[in-house]
């Protein structure tokens, strides 16, 4: 086990104590289906991914979609999902944080390259 993965334990430990996680913040990603080739008439189904993460939420203090800074803007620090946190163009994501739902703008790992120990999400109302 690396260095990196031993501070991801570490991070997911402390963000989902009571002490540094700050209520309940749910991460849904949503893909696009897959055609059925045996039934193509069907409609594709969206597939959707959700995970409870442990985070730290906060007001963004930075540019969250690299132009302007809303008042709705939200910098959440989670620990490392099971699904898969990456932004790509077929991918959906929101985040819901005490039940209010937010649009991803952005995630990254932390630290930006190797192993993240934990994901940085920008995310707008």
């Amino acid at each position: 086990m690396s260095f990196y993965d031993d501070m991801a334990l570490v991070t997911k430990e402390l963000l989902s104590s009571a002490v540094f996680g700050q209520g309940v913040v749910i991460l849904s990603r949503k893909t696009t289906g897959v055609v059925n080739p045996a039934q193509p008439w069907l409609p594709v189904v969206p597939v959707v991914q959700t995970e409870t993460l442990g985070a730290a939420v906060s007001g963004a203090g930075k540019y969250a979609d690299g132009v302007t800074i809303l008042a709705t803007d939200f910098r959440v620090v989670a620990a490392v999902p099971v699904i898969d946190w990456r932004m790509n163009s077929d991918v959906t994501m929101t985040i819901s944080v005490d039940g209010k739902t937010l649009q991803v703008l952005q995630t990254k790992g932390l630290p930006a390259a190797g192993t993240p120990a934990a994901i940085e999400i920008m995310a707008r109302a």
